[in-house]
């Protein structure tokens, strides 16, 4: 029944919203980003609003913009939510601002900083991050593959490898 399935989808994304809430600065489990991806599957994205896609919207809009960025898995974690914007939003033609902002922070990590320079970016991101900075010029050919894995979710350990994906994303 198509009504129950809105209405049990609407629970869960309160459920997670509500545990979100708590800890507003931290992202949530990773079953929240599978929940994101079948929603996208399964109901339409396309329509302006949508009695569940535009709650998601808004939540994934909350988690890009005040999760902070720390570490491997927080890069790793925004940019997947960054894909679902893309996903949800190829056919709509709109845009989500923190997306851009979240991959503006993105790049501006991988500027090296000098003190009387500091260029100023948005929150998540600090003005002196610079986590993503290749120490060398790589060649986009010398790398199996360019795309993040599931396993930069888990992992935080930032390679020269890992940055280079990242900046291939983003």
């Amino acid at each position: 029944n198509p009504e129950n399935a809105h209405h049990s989808v609407l629970e869960v994304m309160e459920e997670k919203q509500g545990e979100y809430r708590k800890k507003p600065k931290e992202h949530p489990g990773y079953e929240i980003l599978a929940f994101l991806k079948l929603v996208s599957s399964l109901f339409p994205t396309s329509d302006f609003r949508h009695q569940i896609v535009t709650p998601c919207f808004v939540f994934i809009e909350q988690m890009l913009t005040k999760c902070k960025v720390k570490c491997k898995r927080d890069i790793s974690y925004g940019l997947f939510l960054s894909t679902l914007i893309l996903e949800y939003t190829v056919i709509s033609k709109r845009y989500l601002p923190a997306v851009i902002i979240f991959l503006t922070g993105i790049l501006h990590m991988a500027v090296p900083k000098s003190k009387p320079k500091l260029i100023k970016i948005l929150p998540p991101f600090k003005a002196t991050a610079s986590d993503l900075v290749l120490l060398e010029n790589y060649s986009l050919g010398s790398f199996k593959s360019l795309h993040l894995d599931s396993k930069d979710l888990v992992n935080d350990d930032i390679s020269e490898e890992y940055k280079v994906r990242v900046l291939y994303v983003a």
